[in-house]
């Protein structure tokens, strides 16, 4: 009897880790607030889920924010954080709501990805 094959993450034909890459935008306290469609506990067990995956699978992580530094809003969720605690944090707006996109553009083409899990 036969076990599960290894995974290799290099080869896997679905999210190979030097092909992909998991986009986490805007989970702050203040961004969950306006979530009503679904529990927030849950929601946060679901990104923390999700990231660990990611750091498990050695996906690269492009974490953005929204008016942490124009507004002074919260960062990221704590939970998130912690699971994250390598992957910096981009705020990704500034001045009257436009996109930084050139930080959020130059963090995530650091690997040649062109596959891409977007979580928002």
């Amino acid at each position: 009897m036969t076990g599960e094959p290894t995974w290799v993450p290099l080869t896997d034909p679905l999210f190979p880790s030097q092909n992909s890459a998991l986009t986490v935008i805007d989970y702050q306290p203040i961004q969950l607030d306006a979530v009503t469609s679904m529990d927030h506990d849950l929601l946060t067990r679901n990104i923390v889920s999700v990231a660990g995956l990611a750091k498990l699978c050695h996906l690269p992580v492009v974490l953005s924010t929204v008016n942490v530094v124009v507004n002074n809003q919260p960062p990221t969720l704590s939970e998130l954080r912690e699971v994250l605690s390598d992957s910096e944090e981009i705020d990704g707006r500034c001045a009257g709501g436009a996109p930084a996109g050139e930080a959020l553009r130059s963090s995530a083409s650091q690997s040649p990805t062109r596959r891409r899990a977007h979580d928002a």
